[in-house]
């Protein structure tokens, strides 16, 4: 460093290129291990913190990814993002958690606890998109759902102690029937509680496979803010499965899809050729996603076209809806604002192929429904959710199961 310091042809930015030279170095050990700078590390630690639930004023990349029905919403600067009854006949609850950051436990909590006062019994638990967090919250959740001292998780490093985190509490969900949502995009922490829930039969899953994020890290900060995300240790699930998907890199362990792994209670088969494995595959619904479809969310056109119809609808609609519920249940206005948005956007230049209008009609129709009735009713934190839900295939898959025999069928 000395020589390129003092001796190379031209002036070399010392910080510059050493936070350069670090970062790539860091790169070459495995796709999670990097050099952070210090509006990273800043934007790192407001997520964990403190994250936002999101500005729900923006579309979901997916309209069927969100969801909910009378109940409660996570604080804004939690990751419970919603939480309500989804069907009271079976007394089923829906509750999103969309990262494990600092007060999930807490919320997490306070959202089962008033959905049991409304009668819940069993629980939609959506990860879909939850990108992990906090390795202690994610445990700590699982351990609301799994009674005794079953383990959670283990963990093992060439420079730690092999650890394990077993179950140590009575948890606010040990009985009742618990579907888990989980996609591509359901990563790390929310794998250690998937994979908890899943070796031990607490759960039926579905959705699609889990990214694969067996490696965890740890943040060493340096002084200008800046710091090292460097991966300390791999983890096991209870069953003992290596999760990490392949990657590039040193010290390659990985998912193994030869083994075979049974299930803690039941004895279920059980594979992974990195991430967790669901029981119901339900793939995730993109069909809607048309470049016409992203030329109207980017101008606009569907919270340009709620705002209009509230504007002149507002009285009439309070008159014909009293409640959030009776809008949820009976609103048939969609067909209207979908035209009427329609001839907006031609009048903006944006037209639509024919074959584009099929597909993507039915979303557009849910998210003007949901816009509107989240307009119409700000006391009602979880109506724009609740609505955008009744797309979901995921969401309707999972309550079909808990309301059926295949619940049991599949942990057997």
């Amino acid at each position: 460093m000395y020589a390129i310091m003092n001796m190379y042809v031209d002036t070399v930015d010392k910080a510059s290129f050493v936070d350069g030279m670090i970062a790539r170095a860091m790169n070459e050990l495995d796709p999670f291990s990097a050099y952070l700078t210090p509006e990273e590390v800043m934007a790192s630690e407001a997520a964990l913190l403190g994250p936002t639930a999101g500005d729900p004023s923006a579309f979901p990349v997916n309209a069927a990814n969100a969801g909910e029905s009378s109940g409660i919403q996570g604080g804004a600067s939690g990751t419970v993002r919603t939480a309500y009854i989804a069907d009271k006949k079976s007394g089923t609850g829906y509750i999103c958690l969309t990262m494990f950051a600092e007060h999930t436990l807490d919320e997490f909590r306070s959202a089962v606890s008033e959905l049991r006062k409304q009668g819940m019994k069993n629980l939609v638990l959506d990860l879909q998109g939850n990108p992990g967090g906090f390795f202690e919250s994610a445990v700590a959740v699982a351990d609301e759902f799994l009674d005794g001292d079953k383990t959670i998780v283990t963990t093992s490093g060439a420079h730690i102690p092999t650890r394990t985190a077993s179950a140590q509490i009575d948890g606010c969900f040990e009985k009742g029937r618990l579907v888990l949502l989980v996609d591509d995009r359901t990563m790390s922490a929310a794998e250690i509680l998937a994979g908890a829930l899943r070796d031990w039969d607490r759960a039926v899953l579905v959705g699609s496979p889990t990214f694969g994020k067996g490696l965890i890290q740890e943040t060493l900060p340096f002084e200008d803010g800046s710091a090292l995300r460097i991966t300390v240790a791999r983890y096991l699930t209870p069953s003992g499965m290596q999760i990490q998907k392949p990657y590039e890199g040193y010290g390659r362990v990985y998912a193994d899809p030869t083994l075979v792994y049974r299930s803690l209670l039941k004895g279920r088969e059980l594979h992974s050729d990195g991430g967790i494995g669901v029981d119901v595959q339900v793939p995730r619904d993109t069909t809607f996603m048309t470049e016409w479809y992203y030329n109207l969310a980017f101008n606009g056109m569907q919270k340009m076209e709620a705002a209009s119809y509230l504007e002149r609808n507002r009285d009439a609609l309070l008159k014909k809806y009293r409640t959030s519920d009776i809008f949820f249940r009976k609103f048939n206005g969609e067909e209207e604002m979908f035209s009427e948005m329609v001839g907006m956007a031609e009048g903006a230049g944006i037209t639509c192929p024919g074959q584009e209008y099929e597909r993507t009609a039915p979303a557009v129709k849910t998210q003007l429904k949901a816009l509107l009735a989240r307009a119409l009713y700000p006391d009602d934190h979880n109506i724009y959710y609740r609505i955008l839900n009744t797309a979901s295939p995921s969401v309707i898959r999972a309550l079909e199961i808990i309301r059926s025999d295949e619940y049991d069928n599949i942990l057997k």
